[in-house]
């Protein structure tokens, strides 16, 4: 199912879908309930349980990075935090075999 499809079925937008797949952001509860209704699940069943308590981190973090991106202004600094995340998340890449 395409997030167009999923987000059309629950009355929302496919840019949100795309923010709670990549963990920027949770669902509220009608959402939740939403979502659950069209997989035929329990809403339960979606939310995060004690062995994702790294996903719930990981969202948290990412929502409030998120967040303090928004409030820089000069594309100079944006590109400097560019390179700086890049050279971060290539130094903590497996080495290619």
């Amino acid at each position: 199912m395409s997030q167009a499809e999923l987000a059309h079925l629950i009355g929302s937008d496919a840019p949100l879908i795309g923010r709670y797949e990549r963990g920027l952001t949770l669902p509220n509860i009608e959402q939740l309930i939403r979502i659950a209704t069209v997989f035929n699940v329990a809403p339960g069943e979606i939310l995060p349980g004690g062995q994702d308590e790294l996903r719930t981190r990981l969202i948290a973090l990412r929502q409030e990075l998120a967040e303090k991106i928004v409030q820089v202004d000069s594309p100079e600094s944006l590109e400097e935090i560019i390179r700086l995340t890049d050279k971060f998340i290539s130094y903590n890449q497996p080495p290619k075999k």
